[in-house]
């Protein structure tokens, strides 16, 4: 496999196409499947792990949702908001899915891809 040109630091092409799937709301496993090609779930998810699993790209990543205003507090507020809210347009369901999505990227729950 040949080498990829780095764009962002020590992240590769792929690597910044996979953080900013991610950053545009994509799980884990589909922004390893839209950045590296992927169409098999399983792959994607094996690469997601791999990614999530490298300091430099979990650094990116957290550099990037702090950047659009998503941090640990933001998401502990939002669990908060859910418990104590009565949905309106999107289920309580929906934004406790979402919620957990964010913790799962911020590595506040354990299933982390």
């Amino acid at each position: 496999m040949g080498r990829e040109a780095k764009i962002v630091g020590r992240l590769t092409i792929k690597q910044y196409t996979f953080v900013t799937g991610i950053s545009k709301g994509m799980s884990a496993t589909q922004a390893a499947m839209n950045a590296y090609n992927v169409k098999n779930s399983h792959v994607a998810r094996v690469i997601a792990s791999e990614n999530l699993s490298k300091p430099y790209i979990r650094e990116e990543i957290n550099k990037v949702l702090r950047t659009n205003g998503v941090s640990l507090e933001i998401v502990a507020q939002n669990f908060l908001t859910i418990a104590n809210a009565i949905p309106l347009k999107i289920s309580g369901e929906v934004s406790l899915k979402a919620s957990i999505e964010l913790a799962k990227i911020l590595r506040m729950y354990p299933d982390y891809v």
